[in-house]
């Protein structure tokens, strides 16, 4: 056998436990704390309900607009049919269609009195 030095088989033997040690060690991954985690938590649940209060905000505000285009709407339409009455009234209170409803319904016009200003 080979004349090997006590101090060369102990460094062989040492570098064979060390390679044995790193190959049985493993390396603890670092997570996250439990702070974090509630503190991440606590952040989406935070994005989660200003996300829905912005989409409410939306709906309100289109459901107003919708609101507001139909009483627009119904004021053109009102106005048109208030115009078409107006027309009527003036059309009817006319002095001649008067005179020619009430000789229809056997008035007869007396103007042997005349009423001046």
């Amino acid at each position: 056998m080979p004349n090997i030095s006590n101090a060369l088989v102990y460094d062989i033997y040492e570098e064979r436990l060390e390679s044995k040690n790193k190959s049985n060690y493993k390396k603890r991954v670092v997570g996250l704390t439990t702070g974090e985690k509630l503190f991440y938590l606590f952040s989406v649940i935070v994005c989660i309900f200003f996300c829905i209060l912005i989409v409410s905000n939306y709906l309100k505000i289109t459901q107003l607009s919708f609101a507001i285009s139909k009483a627009d709407m119904t004021l053109k339409e009102l106005t048109r049919q208030n115009l078409l009455l107006e027309a009527e009234v003036k059309k009817l209170s006319s002095v001649e269609n008067i005179r020619k409803f009430a000789e229809n319904k056997g008035l007869k016009c007396n103007f042997l009195t005349v009423i001046s200003p």
